[in-house]
């Protein structure tokens, strides 16, 4: 087997960026995970939140739940919040608005950014997550507990173990 492209479906983030003359953009990412307080994030080479994070060093990273997912599929389309049918609203540390209806937003800076792949037309960002914004319905115990949008799922042995100690580190979710 030799697909064209090697992916195994992370969940879809919504990438929120700046373009040049003012005007949000809001992209479907994914190909994104996290450690700690980072986030790293594969991009296209050819996007036009790709150049905006390039150029900017900002963003927000936006989960969308089950239920946005005729939103997310308008954003083919369009990158615009308004066709889409979602909310922008004003982010506190970053420049790019948060998505109103995401469950959570991360507010985030870029802390490094290389191109990859075989043709070198893919990016590897590194986003430092700077604020977090958790809708208060899902705190249910983080960093111990798999868990959908549904509800608490399973307890995780991960939250005992010395690397969730040293990620905790002081850090209040």
């Amino acid at each position: 087997m030799e697909p064209t492209i090697l992916h195994f479906g992370t969940p879809v983030a919504l990438l929120s960026t700046v373009d040049p003359d003012g005007t949000p953009d809001l992209a479907p990412v994914a190909s994104a995970w996290w450690l700690g307080w980072t986030c790293m994030l594969g991009l296209g080479q050819m996007g036009q939140a790709t150049e905006n994070l390039i150029r900017t060093r900002e963003c927000v990273i936006n989960l969308p739940s089950a239920s946005l997912v005729s939103q997310v599929d308008r954003l083919a389309r369009s990158t615009k919040f308004d066709e889409a049918g979602l909310t922008p609203v004003a982010s506190e540390r970053v420049g790019p608005p948060r998505v109103e209806e995401c469950l959570v937003q991360m507010e985030g800076i870029v802390h490094e950014w290389r191109r990859f792949g075989d043709s070198g037309n893919g990016y590897a960002v590194e986003v430092h997550v700077v604020k977090l914004h958790v809708r208060e319905g899902l705190l249910v115990g983080c960093g111990g507990r798999f868990f959908n949008l549904g509800g608490d799922g399973y307890v995780s042995r991960l939250a005992d173990s010395k690397f969730m100690t040293m990620m905790a580190g002081g850090r209040a979710a």
